[in-house]
């Protein structure tokens, strides 16, 4: 069987999903910074779930409120090419790193 994710894939067992760490968000924040172009990860989409995602783009946006920059990260979320756009102060709660060990 193949056991490798594809876009859009909910997460077959917790056990694949490093979740963020919950009372630590510091340590989530950190690891989720560490993701790189192209690398994947489980996006919260806005129905609840997680879906297996590619991460497409880092951009800089301004706050239209207050001019400061934001940080965002741009995930492809399906093979349609849905994208997310998750601003940095939601990384450690809607980006959830993948378990290498769930890809063998």
């Amino acid at each position: 069987s193949n056991k490798k994710y594809h876009l859009g894939d909910k997460p077959r067992s917790t056990s694949h999903i490093i979740f963020g760490l919950g009372e630590n968000k510091s340590q989530a924040l950190a690891s989720v910074s560490s993701l790189k172009i192209h690398e994947y990860a489980f996006v919260k989409r806005s129905n609840g779930e997680y879906s297996y995602s590619i991460l497409a783009d880092r951009t800089i946006t301004k706050n239209p409120k207050d001019g400061k920059e934001v940080e965002c990260m741009v995930f492809v979320t399906s093979p349609e090419g849905h994208s997310k756009i998750i601003k940095r102060k939601y990384w450690a709660d809607m980006v959830c790193l993948v378990k290498d060990t769930c890809l063998d």
